[in-house]
C-alpha cells in the first residue's frame, strides 16, 4: 500500500481595490454636487460645435432600416468622430494625466456590461467622443482633450468651434457653505436620494415638528477615505461590477509573488456572500461611507454545521491577523474590519488561550499605528455578560470587549414611515458597556450574482461596523496630518456622535460631522441646526417653534435646557443650554465679550425657579424625550414616561412589549416605566410603592395611547 504524505495548510487570499471615486458623464452631476474652476491648460471635456450640411442625427438610437439619403448625416457625424477618436489615441502623450483616458475606457466597458447603466447613444466607438445634441444641422460632440489638441480639432471639416465645458451648479435644498463651516471639511460631495443607511451617518436627529419631510441626501468630504486602507477579514470578496468600477492599477507583495490585481477581481468561495455585503459598506460606490478608501480583502475559509451554521475558525482568523500585522500596516493610514466574534470564557483554560491570543494580537496591530473596528453580534446580549442563555453565562463577546477595539452596536435603521423611531438600538444588536458606538444595522447592498448586481436590504452589526469603519476613513483622509489611534478616534467620533439612551444609559450614534438637518422640499418649522441652519433672529417663539428648535440643538450635545414653560403668556423667549464639565476642565480661563457671569446665573435662576420648572409637566416631558423615553400626557397633569430596555435590565419594572411604529408591529421592543419621569400613582414604583399596581398601569397606558398613538400592538410582560 502507497503511503501518501498531504501538506494541510491554510490558504487566504489577498486583495485590494482603489476606489478612485471617478465618476461618468452621466453621473457627475449628481453624485459630486461642487462646482470646479479648471486651468485652461488642463485636460477637460470640451464642446465641439458642429455643421452637420446632411442634416439631423437621432443621438440616441442607431441607425436602421435608413435610406441612403437618411443616412448622409450619421455617415459625416461618425466620420468625424473616428477621426477625433484616433487623434487622441495618437496623441495620449500631449495629455497631462493620461490616465483619466484609460478610467473613462473601463467604465465605459463596464457601462456597455450593465443593463441598467447602459448609455442611450447611436454611436459608442469610442469612450472620448460622443454626440450629445443634434438639431437640424447644428450638431454638438463632447470629447475629452489635451489643450493640444484643441487647435487641431478646429481644423476638420465641419468644425465650427472647440470650447470648454461650462459646470453649472446645481440648485439644492442645503447650503453648501453652511455645511463646510460646519464641519471644517476641505470640499464637500453630495449623493442625492441615498440609502437610509447612509443619509443618517450625514446628519443630526431628524424631528418631524421642525423639518417637513427627510433628507435622503449622504454628504460626506470629498476627500472621501483617499489614501487611508480599510482591510477586511472576511469570507469572499467580488469587486468586478459597478459597485467597485473606480480603482487604478495596484500591485501587491504576496508570497514573493506580484499579482495584478485588475486581473484578480474575486477572491474566496462567493456562495458565502457576507465579505462582499461588508465590503460594499464600506468602500462601495453607492452603498459605502467610504468612497475613495483602499479597499483590501483577506478571504478566510468558511465551514458550516447544522448547529454553528456558517463559521469562521480562530486558527484562520489568527493567521489572517498575523499576516495583516505582519506585511499589511500603513501607521495612522490603515483601518481593520472585523465583522464576527466569539463567545469566550475567561475562566476557562483554553477558552481563556483564545482570548488572550486574541487580545496580544490586536494589541500588536494597534501598536503598530491601525484602529481595529469590529461589530458587537446578533444575539440581543449583553457583550460582557451573557444574563440571557444559561449555557454561556459567564462568555464575554470577543472581539468586542477587548481593549484596543472600536466596538460597534446596531440601531433600527429601517423606519422610513417614521423616521424618528431610528434613533434606538436594534432589538437583535448586542448591547454592554465595552459598546463604543452604534451604527445601522438595516442596510442596503449591492450584490453580483455573476451575471446582474442586485439591490438586496440586509441586517446584522456585521455592516455597522463597516459603515463606522469608513467614517473613521473619511476622517483620517480629511486631517491626514493627523495620527490617529484607537483612544483619538474615539474621541472624535463621540465628539461628533448622536446622543440616546438605553437602559436610562447614555450611547452614541456614529455621524460624520455633518449636523444640519435639511428638508428635502425645503420647508421648515423652526430654526437652528435642527432646521435647516435658519436663521432664528426673526423668528419669535410662537410663530417658528423657536425654544422648540433651541430644545432639539440643546439636546443634541445631550445638554440640559431650561426655558419659560409659561412663555407665550409672559413673552419671555429667554432659555439657557447647559451641560456638565469634567472636573478638569471647570477651571479653565476664558473670556466672551459681553458676559456677565452673575447676570447670566440670575436669569438661569429666574427660569429654574419661576413656575417650579423642575416640577412641570414640560420639565418631565422634556427630560424623558431627551433620554430616549416616550411620554404619555392625559392632558390633566399626569403623565407616564416609557424607556426603551433590554430583557435582562426590565426585571421588576413595569414593562410591555409594543412595535415603534404601525409598520413594525411585528417587531416588538421592550418599554418600561420610568418612574423618574413619571406622575400616576398606579405606576410609580419607586415614589408610590404602596400604590403601585402593575395591572392597572398597563391599562393607563393603553387607554394614553389609545388617543396618541405613539406605540402599537401592545402587550404586558410578565418580568417581575
Amino acid at each position: 500500500m502507497n503511503n501518501y504524505k498531504f501538506l494541510f495548510f491554510i490558504t487566504f487570499t489577498l486583495f485590494l481595490i482603489n476606489n478612485t471615486f471617478g465618476k461618468s458623464i452621466k453621473n457627475t452631476s449628481s453624485n459630486d454636487d461642487k462646482v470646479s474652476k479648471k486651468n485652461s491648460d488642463q485636460d477637460q471635456h470640451y464642446l465641439i460645435f458642429v455643421n452637420n450640411t446632411f442634416g439631423e442625427i437621432n443621438i440616441f438610437e442607431k441607425p436602421k432600416n435608413l435610406k441612403r439619403k437618411e443616412l448622409e448625416p450619421y455617415e459625416f457625424a461618425f466620420s468625424l468622430m473616428d477621426e477625433i477618436h484616433e487623434l487622441i489615441v495618437e496623441n495620449i502623450d500631449t495629455y497631462k494625466e493620461p490616465e483619466k483616458l484609460e478610467e473613462m475606457e473601463k467604465e465605459s466597458k463596464l457601462q456597455k456590461r450593465s443593463d441598467e447603466e447602459k448609455p442611450l447613444t447611436s454611436y459608442d466607438n469610442s469612450a472620448f467622443v460622443y454626440p450629445i445634441s443634434s438639431i437640424g444641422n447644428s450638431l454638438v460632440l463632447t470629447a475629452f482633450l489635451s489643450k493640444s489638441l484643441v487647435n487641431k480639432i478646429k481644423k476638420f471639416d465641419g468644425v465650427e468651434d472647440v470650447v470648454p465645458d461650462v459646470k453649472a451648479k446645481i440648485s439644492s435644498d442645503y447650503n453648501e457653505n453652511d455645511i463646510l463651516r460646519e464641519t471644517n471639511w476641505n470640499e464637500l460631495s453630495v449623493q442625492p436620494d441615498a440609502n437610509l443607511h447612509l443619509a443618517l451617518l450625514s446628519q443630526g436627529m431628524y424631528h418631524k415638528e421642525l423639518v417637513d419631510k427627510f433628507d435622503y441626501n449622504y454628504y460626506y468630504p470629498s476627500s472621501a477615505g483617499e489614501d487611508i486602507d480599510i482591510i477586511i477579514l472576511d469570507s469572499s470578496f467580488n469587486f468586478d461590477y459597478e459597485e467597485f468600477q473606480n480603482y487604478s492599477n495596484r500591485y501587491v507583495d504576496k508570497n514573493d509573488k506580484f499579482v495584478e490585481l485588475p486581473h484578480a477581481l474575486k477572491c474566496g468561495n462567493l456562495t458565502y456572500d457576507h465579505g462582499q455585503y461588508v465590503s460594499d459598506m464600506a468602500g462601495g460606490y453607492k452603498h459605502g461611507s467610504a468612497k475613495k478608501a483602499n479597499i483590501y480583502g483577506i478571504s478566510l475559509p468558511t465551514y458550516e454545521s447544522e448547529d454553528e451554521g456558517i463559521y469562521f475558525e480562530s486558527r484562520d482568523i489568527f493567521e489572517g491577523l498575523d499576516y495583516i500585522l505582519k506585511y499589511m500596516i500603513r501607521p495612522h493610514k490603515t483601518v481593520i474590519n472585523l465583522s464576527f466574534g466569539s463567545l469566550l470564557d475567561e475562566n476557562k483554560y483554553w477558552e481563556r488561550r483564545t482570548y488572550t491570543e486574541y487580545e496580544n494580537i490586536i494589541n500588536e496591530i494597534v501598536k503598530k499605528g491601525a484602529i481595529v473596528v469590529v461589530s458587537v453580534g446578533n444575539e440581543g446580549k449583553d457583550v460582557n455578560f451573557n444574563y440571557v442563555d444559561i449555557n454561556n453565562k459567564n462568555k464575554k463577546t470577543v472581539p468586542c470587549i477587548l481593549e484596543n477595539t472600536v466596538c460597534v452596536g446596531g440601531i433600527d435603521s429601517r423606519q422610513r414611515s417614521d423616521i424618528e423611531k431610528n434613533y434606538i438600538k436594534a432589538n437583535e444588536s448586542n448591547y454592554g458597556k465595552n459598546v463604543d458606538i452604534y451604527a445601522p444595522y438595516y442596510i442596503t447592498a449591492s450584490i453580483f450574482d455573476g451575471k446582474y448586481a442586485h439591490n438586496i436590504e440586509s441586517r446584522g452589526t456585521s455592516f455597522a461596523s463597516p459603515l463606522t469603519a469608513g467614517v473613521i476613513a473619511t476622517i483620517m483622509s480629511e486631517n491626514s496630518n493627523t495620527e490617529y489611534d484607537k483612544d483619538s478616534i474615539l474621541v472624535h467620533l463621540r465628539k461628533d456622535a448622536i446622543p440616546f439612551y438605553l437602559n436610562d444609559e447614555l450611547q452614541y450614534i456614529v455621524n460624520n460631522g455633518k449636523h444640519i438637518v435639511y428638508s428635502s422640499n425645503d420647508k421648515y418649522n423652526g430654526c437652528g441646526i435642527s432646521a435647516g441652519n435658519k436663521s432664528c433672529d426673526s423668528c419669535q417663539s410662537n410663530s417658528c417653534n423657536l425654544l422648540k428648535s433651541k430644545l432639539y440643538d440643546c439636546n443634541s450635545i445631550n445638554a440640559e435646557f431650561v426655558y419659560d414653560i409659561d412663555y407665550n403668556n409672559n413673552n419671555n423667549s429667554d432659555y439657557a443650554c447647559y451641560i456638565q464639565v469634567p472636573d478638569d476642565k471647570k477651571n479653565y480661563p476664558f473670556t466672551i465679550p459681553h458676559y456677565n457671569v452673575d447676570t447670566c446665573f440670575d436669569k438661569i435662576e429666574e427660569l429654574v425657579y419661576k413656575n417650579d420648572y423642575f416640577d412641570s409637566d414640560e420639565y418631565y416631558q422634556k427630560e424623558c424625550e431627551r433620554k430616549s423615553g416616550i411620554l404619555f400626557n392625559d392632558g390633566k397633569g399626569d403623565y407616564i414616561c416609557l424607556s426603551y430596555y433590554t430583557f435582562d435590565n426590565a426585571g421588576g419594572k413595569f414593562c410591555l412589549l409594543a412595535g415603534p411604529s404601525a409598520y413594525s408591529q411585528n417587531i416588538k421592543k421592550i418599554y418600561c416605566v420610568n418612574d423618574l419621569y413619571t406622575s400616576i400613582n398606579v405606576c410609580n414604583q419607586t415614589f408610590n410603592n404602596d400604590k403601585s399596581d402593575k395591572n392597572e398601569c398597563y391599562q393607563k397606558i393603553v387607554e394614553m395611547n389609545n388617543s396618541s398613538k405613539k406605540i402599537f400592538d401592545l402587550i404586558q410582560m410578565n418580568n417581575n
